[in-house]
Order: C-alpha cells, then sequence, then structure tokens
C-alpha cells in the first residue's frame, strides 16, 4: 500500500519553531587540543600548511574557489598553493591547521573550506557518523568472548570471537587495548582530521556475542562509549560517572550518541535483555541469523534455529526496535536451492521482516572448523556464479523499506582460503544487474548522497507511506521522496501493534528443557495500546545547531514532517499515546516536539484532549533543560 500527500498534522508543526533532527548539537568552535596525532607534519612544514589554508581561504572568499565545480576550483587553487608554498599537504593536515588557525583566533571559521575539506563526502551526506568499537577478547579477565562454537566462526588467539586480526576495526581495537574510550578517540580524531562533523555519531559495538559478556563489563563498557563521547573536547579528562549520569550529560553535550547497537544471536532475545538493551541507551540490534534452514543451522552447531529468530523479531519490533540481520548464504549443507529458499522466505515472510540487511556469503578462513571440513573433502563452496546471480535476484526484488549495508564480509582477501574473495561484491552485482536491465530499490541505493540532481530535486520532495504486514502488527514505513521515487531524502518508521510491550520468553536451546514453554511477558507497560516510533533518519550534511547556513536536504524540515504524519496515521488508528525508541543525544529534538522520558522512551498523548498534556509536557521539557544547563 502506498499513497502521497501532504497532511494537516503536517502543516500545523510548521508553526513550531524552526527545530529538526539534524539540529541537535552546538557548533565546535575548538582549536587542536583535543586532537591526538602522530608524526602529522613529519613530512609537511605545519607554519607554511597554515599559509596554505590562508590562501586556500583567501581564494574562496574573492571567487577563485567556488563550491558548485565539482571542486575543480579547489584542486587548481591547490597546485597554484603547492608551487608557491612547496609543499604538498594532504587533508588531515589541511584540516589540522584550519582548527588550529580557528582555535587561537587568528582566522574566522569558514563553512566553504568546511564543506570542501572533507576527505569522503558520501560519509558527511548520512546525517550521522558510524563509530565502529570491539569488545574485549578476554572481558574482565575470562578468555572467551561467546559461549557457542559455530563452524564457520574463526577463533583467532587474542581477537574477540569471529573477528579476524587485518579487519579495519579490529585493527584499531588491538592497536588501542579494547579500550572503548581509547578506540572512540581514535577514530573521532581520524574523522575530525578528515573535514567530518562529528557532533553526531551512531556506536556500532562488535566482538564475539554481546549477551555472552559479564554484565558488569557491559555497563562499564557502555558507561565509557558515553564517557569517551562526553569528554572527547576536553583538554583534560575527568573522572568517569556512573552510565546513568554520563547518559545524562550526553543529552545536551557536544558530541551525541545519537543511536547504539548491539551484536547478538536471535536466542539471546529475551525479556530481561531487552529491558538491559534499554538500560544501555541501545536502540538497534544486529541479529546473527545466518540461516533458516534448521538441517543446515544444526549441521554448523548453531543452536540457534528458525523459531528463535521468529521470536526474537517479534520480541525486538514490539519493543520497537530498529534489526539488522545478518545471512549467510553458501554454508556447509546448503545449496544454491536452500539459498533463494531463505531470501524468498525474508522477501514474503512477515515473521522475517528486518530494516537493514547485512549478506555475508561463507567464506573459509584459518581458525574454523570449515577449513578443516574443506581440507578434508567434507565441504567445497558452490558455484560463485550461481551465488552471484541468487543474490542479485533478491536485490531485484527488494522491496523499499530495507536496506542492504553489505554484500560480503570485510574480511582481507589473503585471509581467505576459499569461497567468493571479491571485497567490492556489491559494486560488481551492482553493474551486472545495470546490464541485465535490474535496479537494487533498497533504502540505500536511493540515498540523495552529493548527487546535485537529486539535491535539485528535494524542493519537489513528496511525502510517500507504504505500509506491510510484520510479526503480527502493521508497519508504516514514511518518506520523503524525489517525484520519480529515484531518490530517498529522509524516512521514518512507525509500528502499530497489538503486542507492544510484550515479550515471548522461552530458554534457549542450550538451556531448554522439553517441559518449557514459551511464556508471554510485559517488558515495557507503557509501551502498551503505544503507536511506536522506530526510527527517523533524514539525510543530509550534519549541521549543527546554529550554523549560519542551512543547505540542503536539511533545510526543508523532512524530520517533524515525518513525525507528524507518523502522529496523524496512530490517532486515525485510534491510539492516544505514540513512542519513539530514542537515541539518548536526539532526546531534546523530540522534547521540543512535546515528547517527555518515561521507561527509557520517548512518550507523547496524541489526538483529542491531548493538547493541554503536550502543553504541560513541554513546558516541563523547557524548564529540565535550563536546570540541566544550570
Amino acid at each position: 500500500m502506498c499513497s502521497n500527500g501532504t497532511t494537516e498534522a503536517a502543516e500545523a508543526m510548521q508553526t513550531q519553531p524552526d527545530v529538526d533532527v539534524e539540529d541537535t548539537v552546538p557548533p565546535d568552535n575548538r582549536g587542536v587540543s583535543h586532537l591526538t596525532t602522530t608524526d602529522l607534519f613529519r613530512h609537511c612544514d605545519r607554519e607554511k600548511t597554515e599559509q596554505f589554508v590562508i590562501g586556500l581561504i583567501d581564494m574562496i572568499k574573492t571567487g577563485k574557489i567556488k563550491l558548485d565545480d565539482d571542486k575543480k576550483s579547489w584542486t587548481k587553487g591547490v597546485h597554484i598553493l603547492t608551487r608557491l608554498h612547496h609543499i604538498t599537504p594532504g587533508i588531515s593536515q589541511l584540516n589540522y591547521a584550519y582548527k588550529s588557525l580557528v582555535g587561537r583566533g587568528l582566522i574566522e571559521k569558514n563553512e566553504d573550506f568546511e564543506t570542501l575539506s572533507v576527505a569522503k563526502q558520501i560519509r558527511s551526506v548520512q546525517g550521522v557518523n558510524v563509530v565502529t568499537v570491539l569488545t574485549s577478547p578476554y572481558p574482565l579477565g575470562q578468555m572467551f568472548s561467546c559461549h557457542f562454537n559455530c563452524s564457520f566462526c574463526p577463533t583467532y588467539p587474542n581477537m574477540p570471537k569471529s573477528y579476524i586480526p587485518d579487519e579495519p576495526a579490529v585493527l584499531r581495537g588491538n592497536r588501542n587495548d579494547w579500550d572503548p574510550v581509547k578506540q572512540v578517540d581514535d577514530r573521532l580524531c581520524a574523522l575530525c582530521l578528515n573535514g567530518c562533523e562529528v557532533c553526531k555519531v551512531e556506536l556500532l559495538v562488535l566482538g564475539g556475542t554481546w549477551d555472552s559478556y559479564p554484565i558488569k563489563y557491559q555497563e562499564e563498557f557502555c558507561r565509557d562509549l558515553y564517557y569517551a563521547l562526553n569528554t572527547f573536547m576536553d583538554d583534560q579528562k575527568r573522572d568517569r560517572l556512573s552510565l546513568e549520569e554520563e547518559m545524562l550529560i550526553n543529552q545536551t553535550a557536544r558530541i551525541r550518541m545519537i543511536g547504539l547497537t548491539l551484536e547478538t544471536r536471535p536466542d539471546q532475545i529475551n525479556s530481561e535483555n531487552i529491558i538491559r538493551y534499554r538500560k544501555y541507551g541501545c536502540t538497534r540490534i544486529q541479529l546473527g541469523v545466518q540461516h533458516l534452514d534448521d538441517e543446515i543451522l544444526r549441521k554448523n552447531n548453531r543452536e540457534c534455529y528458525q523459531d528463535d529468530t521468529r521470536r526474537a523479531i517479534w520480541n525486538l519490533l514490539n519493543s520497537g526496535y530498529k534489526i539488522d540481520g545478518h545471512l549467510m548464504p553458501d554454508l556447509p549443507g546448503s545449496s544454491p536451492e536452500k539459498d533463494k529458499e531463505m531470501f524468498n522466505e525474508i522477501l514474503y515472510n512477515p515473521d522475517f521482516r528486518f530494516d537493514q540487511l547485512k549478506i555475508y556469503p561463507c567464506e573459509t578462513t584459518p581458525h574454523t572448523l570449515i577449513q578443516k571440513w574443506m581440507e578434508s573433502g567434507q565441504y567445497e563452496h558452490y558455484n560463485e556464479e550461481d551465488l552471484m546471480n541468487i543474490i542479485m535476484d533478491f536485490m531485484a526484488n527488494l522491496p523499499e523499506h530495507i536496506r542492504v549495508n553489505r554484500v560480503v564480509r570485510d574480511i582481507p582477501t589473503h585471509q581467505i582460503i576459499d569461497g567468493i574473495a571479491k571485497p567490492n561484491l556489491l559494486q560488481i552485482l551492482n553493474q551486472k544487474m545495470a546490464k541485465m536491465g535490474l535496479k537494487c530499490k533498497c533504502i540505500r541505493c536511493r540515498e540523495v548522497g552529493t548527487q546535485k540532481d537529486a539535491l535539485a530535486m528535494a524542493k519537489d520532495a513528496e511525502l510517500v507511506v507504504r505500509q506491510y504486514n510484520a510479526s503480527g502488527g502493521t508497519e508504516y514505513f514514511i518518506s520523503f521522496e524525489s517525484p520519480d521515487r529515484a531518490y530517498i531524502y529522509g524516512f521514518c518508521r512507525l509500528r502499530l501493534s497489538p503486542d507492544a510491550g510484550y515479550c515471548k520468553d522461552i530458554p534457549c536451546p542450550r538451556d531448554r528443557k522439553k517441559s518449557d514453554v514459551e511464556k508471554l511477558v510485559v517488558t515495557t507497560d507503557s509501551l502498551r495500546n503505544t503507536a511506536m516510533i522506530r526510527e527517523l533518519h533524514v539525510y543530509g550534511k550534519v549541521t549543527p545547531v546554529g550554523a549560519e547556513k542551512k543547505t540542503g536536504v536539511q533545510h526543508y524540515g523532512f524530520g517533524k514532517r515525518m513525525m507528524a504524519e507518523a502522529e496523524r496515521i496512530a490517532v486515525e488508528a485510534g491510539y492516544t499515546r505514540i513512542s519513539v525508541i530514542s537515541g539518548i543525544g536526539v532526546r531534546e529534538f523530540y522534547q521540543k516536539l512535546g515528547y517527555v522520558e518515561r521507561d527509557s522512551y520517548m512518550m507523547k498523548n496524541i489526538g483529542s484532549g491531548s493538547t493541554i498534556t503536550n502543553i504541560i509536557s513541554k513546558s516541563y521539557n523547557t524548564l529540565l533543560n535550563a536546570l540541566r544547563k544550570m
């Protein structure tokens, strides 16, 4: 079901203060004292680099360097200054020199320079920076990071379970001794020096199985993530506070956590863990599903089956979470036919609805059981062309509400003994599909990015509502898209479910007795009879509060307009209350729309009779924020 148009609710929300989901944090006018660098200017004179930056800004001010010529004039200006100063600084050196000059008051901030000096533009237009950190392979001294032993999962010495030493994020974790604060600092420094605005961060926690780690370690790890963001720009690091205190500080910090993603197995999703995830501020769960065929799962010693995945999705959706699924075709015991059946279940079975997917074809690596199987002739990967055709067919039929985050895992090719060793597999598949006249309609393939024609159409973007069934509830995928539906500028996920706030509990298969039966329990009482907004995302360059210019997608207020449409749909369906599973760092945005925090969710009364209550809530939020800033 798909509908277009504007709504009275959206028009009414236009009268509210000029705030959108992108406007969440203050600008960074700091210098470079908070940035950790090693030999950055070893081969490039620092004073000359500062003169280089001043020269670039002069060219921008005089019109010699323009914003709208695909950086051609920027490149020409760099060549001129290279000959003048006899140095060739990189983007990191230019950005360090620029921030240093601003911090010392020698130049004023120049937004055009900041726009042009971004190393990878695509990172700056996602609306958020994703920072990946890894948990320790020996938490609190224990030499394990997962209770299970799947056949395909590498178990390298001194590495978190399933991770390989020279994967990029693993390298960063290892050189920082798996310390979450050091890992975050390392990554944020790199992003800053590449010209990225780091005011909004989504933390992605990888390594082993999250629920196999001691609870004490989990709490300290999450506490340290908030602490790292809260203190990144401080010259002197203060002592760590409690998890709750660091989360409270992050609501108004310079760098805010807009989302926290944890990685676990479907059989670990129970009421106890769901409540704990919310305690940590988690908003998204990555589920290692791998396959839906119980025979294949049994052969690979998963100890986790199709019913566990079905139950996990039901539980997470009814607690408002976003869900990323990991799928692994070409496993031992599988075949092209069985993998196609799995992909069809994902496409057409309402019990297996994911928001995002990672497709990781099985690859044989060292330190795995399947390496022994392969060497003894018990396992052989099937034909590469068959694998690519199956994935292409799946991608060609994907609905618009799913995002394919990755196809093939980022494993260095020298670590792959057998399997599809193509790091750029997604690019290869898209090229093949284009030649066949096929196109993927997933979110990733339609993101606005930096494409000028897409940005130009933003002013004509249309509100689109798609409806589908998932795990006994109704999902509404609300989005702003170009008139031809080629581009998406932002989206909102709304769930209406009679089972909101409930969870189906049963021990995991390893601990399950024959007498154990599934029990329906309440995880969050305040979610019952409540509409749930599970996600709100607007694309465009991250723009801090107070920035003089607001350009591109963020100029149109898509975030609050989609919120208004979600509220309208919920009211029309008879709901009087709506919730948001909000990241800690964006609660302020929802507060400005009349939402208040309750049981770790943001809540708002809607429909007739809600006006007075919401005015009181808004006044309460204003007072609360004022007290926090005192």
